[in-house]
């Protein structure tokens, strides 16, 4: 989830969420280092990237910079340098993919390949399957609020469900019990995305 969204690696989705400053992100700790007060500004309930430098350019230009940088892709599955052949094999079998920059399950450039891919789920992604590949199996995929559209060149089809709001804030509830669950340092196995997507069957 949220890969390629600045406002995770820059503190600010935690910070709009009340949560605490994770100091264990790289990018937090190169603002810390590039301007002293942006934790206490955080614990003040100020939120600014405005100050210093990082690797000689400014923090706003040096995340601008890093932000175009960054493809946002959920699942990747290979790339161009992938053999092209159905002997490569790319499965997937119950994962989630939301709320990416750009592509929620994506083959990297790869193509050729054969897919195996069942009960997924894509959602709120720039497209949510990329995937031109040979499908050994294609079943109960599910996708919905794509900005673009899905663009598996087999026209395979997908799943939507009839509430698409209902199903998104089901999959949200359960990943900030993994959210919190992180913070706090437990890691539940029980804790997953499993019954949500059978529910949408």
């Amino acid at each position: 989830m949220n890969n390629g969204n600045p406002d995770i690696f820059t503190g600010k989705y935690d910070y709009n969420l009340g949560r605490y400053l994770d100091k264990n992100m790289w990018t937090i700790q190169q603002l810390m280092a590039s301007d002293p007060s942006f934790e206490s500004n955080y614990k003040n309930k100020k939120f600014s990237i405005s100050k210093g430098k990082i690797a000689g350019m400014s923090a706003t230009s040096w995340l601008a910079k890093a932000q175009g940088e960054m493809n946002g892709n959920g699942f990747k599955f290979g790339s161009k340098t992938t053999v092209q052949s159905t002997s490569v094999r790319r499965k997937a079998v119950y994962s989630v993919a939301f709320d990416h920059k750009s592509k929620g399950f994506d083959n990297n450039n790869s193509k050729g390949c054969t897919g195996y891919i069942a009960n997924c789920v894509s959602f709120n992604n720039n497209i949510n399957y990329q995937l031109p590949y040979v499908f050994e199996k294609w079943a109960s995929n599910w996708s919905w609020n794509p900005i673009k559209a899905d663009q598996s060149q087999q026209n395979q089809g997908l799943h939507y469900p009839k509430d698409k709001n209902a199903a998104t804030k089901q999959f949200y509830a359960i990943r900030n019990k993994i959210i919190t669950n992180c913070a706090a340092s437990k890691f539940d196995d029980s804790v997953n995305f499993d019954n949500v997507i059978k529910s949408l069957v």
